[in-house]
């Protein structure tokens, strides 16, 4: 390849590059859960909120289950092999361990984020942060295609009456790590080597 042929496909990339889209809505700036599919069973709800200082932007996405509620949260995402999804979350936990002298009496909570394909799953369980934000990765994906990427808040209560159970979740900037953006722009640069590299030799 020339090296003016090499530098022409610099200048195309480069004009690709700024066109390139991460996961929009992502940190729910949009104040709403446009893009974002909402399920919620028995006791439990999601919100779009603003209350407890997301780590970027003035949204963040919330969802709580109590006593045998469900609420989920999920999307459709298009990857390339080695990405993964990134996002920032807190999450609450109550429940209630059997006891001793009544051991089919209790409560339980869990919070669980999913990544989805055919014949792929990858789910990976948030433990309670009280209240504190911290950021969470699942798997890199293992191959280019479309994945649907879940945040479940599940809560079970057994007994009669059931003690009370609760699971919420505060979910901000979910996100391809790499970018889209970095991963031309490192195509980017490998291209921009290569013509570097001809040049001298000319």
């Amino acid at each position: 390849m020339k090296s003016a042929d090499v530098l022409g496909a610099v200048v195309v990339l480069l004009c690709v590059a700024p066109t390139c889209s991460a996961i929009t809505n992502g940190g729910f700036e949009a104040g709403t859960f446009d893009g974002w599919s909402v399920d919620n069973v028995g006791f439990s709800f999601a919100e779009v909120a603003d209350w407890l200082g997301p780590p970027e932007g003035d949204y963040h996405g919330y969802m709580s289950a109590i006593d045998g509620g469900v609420a989920s949260l999920e999307r459709v995402v298009s990857a390339t092999a080695g990405q993964r999804v990134q996002f920032d979350v807190y999450v609450l936990l109550y429940e209630t361990p059997p006891e001793p002298e009544d051991p089919d009496r209790f409560s339980e909570a869990s919070m669980t984020a999913f990544a989805l394909a055919d014949g792929y799953t990858d789910a990976l369980t948030i433990p309670d942060t009280s209240l504190q934000w911290t950021t969470v990765s699942l798997d890199p994906f293992p191959a280019d295609g479309d994945y649907t990427i879940r945040f479940s808040a599940t809560t079970t209560s057994v007994g009669n009456p059931g003690p009370s159970a609760e699971a919420s979740m505060g979910l901000d900037e979910v996100r391809l790590v790499p970018e889209p953006c970095d991963l031309v722009l490192l195509g980017v640069g490998a291209i921009g080597l290569l013509a570097f590299g001809r040049w001298r030799r000319a």
